[in-house]
Parts: structure tokens; sequence; C-alpha cells
């Protein structure tokens, strides 16, 4: 009996030699559970997208154009006063805004342009105007434009191509009411013009330059996120 004890005793230190030293594996999993729980979250706030870029606010003006040119260029050939470059009153599309006028002396006629510009003052929008106070007849306004026009049409930037515009200002001015257009390098030109319902006299033709993206860039500036 006294053996049957010893070895029962015996048996029991065993089991529990066994036991403590099964506590530390498990430990050392639990350990290694919550360290790879901690990698795995790690990977993931790596592996997050990017966040979007920002969405644009006004609109980028042709690439290499520059309200400068214009404003002493007009005023260096036809006289007009150079304008203000300011705040735009409205900048949901341009940050800034110009215009200028004159008038031609003793023929009714008078010039203008009007400028919208992006922060660094590249053109996003130019409209040059030769507007008749009724007095001057059809024939002479449109030879004033055509001279007006097509020397604005000449307007730098980098991939103008000056003599085309300025031809092709002159050839379809006078086709001014179904308002044609054309694209040259990374600009859009367009003529309109517009008539005194009450007389039938030609009241103003314009010219108007804008970025040849200029309706992605709206779509782009005004559509829902």
């Amino acid at each position: 009996m006294k053996k049957v004890m010893t070895w029962i005793l015996a048996l029991c230190f065993v089991c529990a030699l066994t036991a403590c030293a099964g506590s530390p594996s498990s430990t050392n999993s639990a350990e290694e559970v919550t360290t790879n729980n901690d990698a795995s979250a790690e990977v993931s706030e790596q592996t997050t997208p990017q966040e979007e870029e920002t969405k644009p606010t006004t609109l980028v003006g042709i690439p290499g154009s520059n309200a400068a040119d214009i404003r002493i260029g007009l005023e260096d050939a036809g006289g007009i006063p150079k304008g203000e470059i300011e705040d735009a009153a409205d900048t949901s599309l341009s940050a800034k805004s110009c215009s200028s006028s004159t008038e031609i002396a003793g023929t009714g006629v008078s010039m203008s342009y009007n400028l919208s510009l992006d922060a660094d003052e590249s053109i996003t929008m130019a409209v040059f105007s030769v507007v008749s106070y009724q007095v001057a007849a059809d024939e002479d306004l449109l030879e004033f434009a055509k001279s007006y026009l097509s020397y604005c049409a000449s307007m730098p930037y980098d991939t103008a191509d000056s003599p085309s515009a300025q031809e092709w200002v002159k050839t379809n001015l006078a086709d001014y009411a179904n308002s044609p257009k054309t694209t040259i390098g990374d600009a859009t030109f367009k003529l309109a013009g517009a008539v005194n319902p009450n007389t039938g006299k030609l009241v103003d033709l314009t010219l108007t330059i804008v970025p040849v993206n200029i309706d992605e860039q709206i779509q782009a500036i005004t559509s829902e996120e």
C-alpha cells in the first residue's frame, strides 16, 4: 500500500510539472496573436488608398498666355488704356479680371477688351469687342473690326499660330451671324455679332478666346461630389 501511495504522489508531481511547463507556451501563443493583429492593422493603415486630389476651384488659363501681353500690346497698338487687374467679382470660375475700352475719335465706334484670368493671370476668357453707336455704316464697322479683332487674335500663348489666327478672323468675320469657331493649339476662337432689331444695323462684333478644354474644366468645378 505504501508503494502505491508513493507512485500516485510521484505521478501527481509529474503532472504538475507538465502543467507548469505548458503555461509559458500558452502565454507565448497569446502574445503572438496580439503581435500579428498589430502587424495586420499596421499593414492595413499603410495600404489605405490615398485621398483623392483636391477638386479644382477655378479655371486654369491658356498655357503661356498672360494679361500683360494684351494690356501692353493694345495700349501701344490701339491706344486702349491698360485696365487694372482686380479680383473677379464672381470667383466661382476665374480668380481675377481686367477690362478697358476707348473710342475711335469721330467714328462712333469703340474698341474694348474684357479679360478673365486665373491666379497666375493667364487667360481663362478674353472677349474683344468693336461696338457701334449707330453712326458708322456696317461696312465701316466690319473694316474696323477686321483690323482690331485680327490683331487681338495674335495674342501670344505657348501653342499659338498668330498668322493663322489673324487670317481666320479676316476670312470669317463677315459670317458673324453663324458664330464661326476654330481651335488653334490650346485655344478656341469664336466670332459673333449683334444687329439692332429696330434699325437692322450692325451693333457690335466680338472675338472670344478661351482654353480649348474650358467645358471639361467647368464641369469639373461645378459637378457635385
